[in-house]
């Protein structure tokens, strides 16, 4: 069976959506088990190549930031991690599997995930963060589109007693 170019995204964004879940579910399980000390080795090794001191390096020096920031509220973004790990690697699982209540929740699971990242776009501009919110708002149009194309393949009936109805009121 051959997918539309459309059913293709859709497909794609949920595995990137699923494989994000998974990334967070393993970040918050390293999170809550390692010291913060290895992140910071961590960084070290892979920066000493190209940041010589690392007290001039913009890379080295936002990623020791947010290492430190992350072992401040350790707490918090282990939460945060499995907690959207595990709910966006189940959304993806039921949507992929077509699967009807999975479309509306995680329309809206996901556009509230959207919306605080909107709000900590506005606190605290990246070009990272906006990458990501706008390949959150693709995403959540890619799902409404499925949706809408599925449930009109289940229910024919449906589409045309909507336009009976429309010609009827004009």
């Amino acid at each position: 069976m051959e997918l539309s170019a459309s059913q293709g995204l859709f497909k794609a964004g949920i595995w990137l959506k699923g494989i994000n879940g998974g990334l967070e579910l393993i970040g918050g399980i390293l999170l809550a088990t390692l010291p913060s000390s290895v992140f910071t080795r961590t960084i070290l090794f892979l920066t000493q190549h190209d940041v010589g001191d690392g007290t001039k390096d913009w890379v080295y020096r936002e990623l020791s930031r947010a290492v430190s920031t992350l072992a401040g509220q350790s707490t918090f973004a282990v939460f945060y991690l499995l907690s959207h790990g595990l709910v966006k690697v189940f959304l993806a699982g039921a949507l992929l599997r077509g699967i009807g209540w999975a479309y509306p929740t995680a329309l809206g699971v996901f556009g509230l995930l959207a919306g605080y990242e909107v709000y900590r776009f506005v606190a605290h501009p990246a070009v990272m963060m906006g990458l990501i919110i706008a390949i959150d708002v693709a995403v959540i149009v890619l799902i409404w589109s499925h949706w809408r194309a599925e449930s009109g393949k289940r229910n024919p009936r449906a589409r045309h007693s909507k336009k009976r109805r429309s010609h009827a009121t004009a």
